[in-house]
């Protein structure tokens, strides 16, 4: 990742504990909505 810096006012490390968290969300949400689809029934949107 090469040199650690700060980006921003927040570090990094809590940037990206955040965007790793939010992203796992999405894959969850985005999971559960695909098999909704696949199922029959769109009650994931």
């Amino acid at each position: 990742m090469g040199p650690r810096r700060r980006a921003g006012p927040l570090p990094l490390a809590t940037h990206r504990r955040r965007a790793c968290r939010s992203m796992h969300l999405a894959r969850r949400q985005a999971a559960r909505f695909d098999r909704a689809v696949r199922i029959g029934m769109p009650f994931g949107r």
